[in-house]
């Protein structure tokens, strides 16, 4: 069994969790300084937690923290936090499940879609209003190219394999790290369907919805999109 970082942490953590009687850690890395599935008195948690000092790390979490509420349809509730000395902590309800595969041939593809067009009906809430995307900003050649990157979509912007979990009757996007305000997705298209828009950008490596400001690469073809401000169309469902 795996062990929590001290006995610091397990006293900042012990009013939500009481004992902690096993501990595991995922076997990819995450972008935090600890993430574990605990066992407990009071159930079972994933821990997520970033050493509480300055700096984008911090930042990151705390995001993750406050965009919780308002991305219930689609992501694993947040049950507890502990901003301490030391550690910034949260606590969500663990879930089973595998991550989804992004092959051209997946069977996943419709599970992926409608998450995706799940995520497509959330509105920016008041939280996220200031948290404007800006960072593909060097990727445009003027002002105006820049502004493709501007909207009112709530943005998760990590959409890859690993933070799509799918599980027995339900699908979740996890790892909410730094969800933006951008463009994304037009609505009064109508509604993706699984066999055409979306599964060639599937194959291209995740260029999906509301993903645009993590779209592409470093490779010519990843900047020549970006720089036409392409985007695969994954509206809501219904619209």
């Amino acid at each position: 069994m795996d062990a929590l970082p001290d006995d610091h942490f397990r006293e900042l953590i012990y009013p939500y969790t009481g004992d902690v009687s096993e501990v595991h850690r995922p076997d990819r890395g995450f972008s935090s300084d600890y993430a574990a599935v605990i066992h407990t008195a009071n159930g079972r948690f994933f821990v997520k937690a970033m050493f509480n000092k300055p700096g984008g790390r911090l930042d990151s979490i705390s995001r993750e923290r406050d965009i919780n509420p308002f991305v219930q349809p689609v992501s694993p509730r947040l049950q507890w936090s502990v901003n301490g000395e030391g550690w910034l902590i949260l606590g969500f309800e663990a879930i089973d499940g595998r991550s989804a595969s992004f092959d051209l041939d997946t069977p996943d593809l419709p599970r992926i879609v409608d998450t995706l067009n799940r995520l497509a009906e959330i509105d920016v809430p008041a939280v996220a209003q200031d948290w404007v995307e800006a960072r593909w900003d060097r990727f445009a050649t003027s002002t105006e190219e820049a502004e493709l990157f501007r909207g009112e979509a709530l943005l998760h912007t990590d959409i890859n394999p690993s933070n799509i979990m799918l599980g027995a009757g339900r699908t979740w996007l996890v790892d909410w790290s730094w969800p933006t305000r951008g463009g994304g997705i037009h609505r009064s298209r109508p509604p993706c369907r699984p066999t055409h828009c979306c599964r060639a950008p599937l194959a291209r490596g995740g260029i999906l919805g509301r993903t645009m400001p993590s779209l592409g690469s470093r490779r010519p073809e990843g900047d020549r999109r970006l720089r036409q401000g392409h985007v695969a169309h994954v509206p809501p469902t219904g619209a």
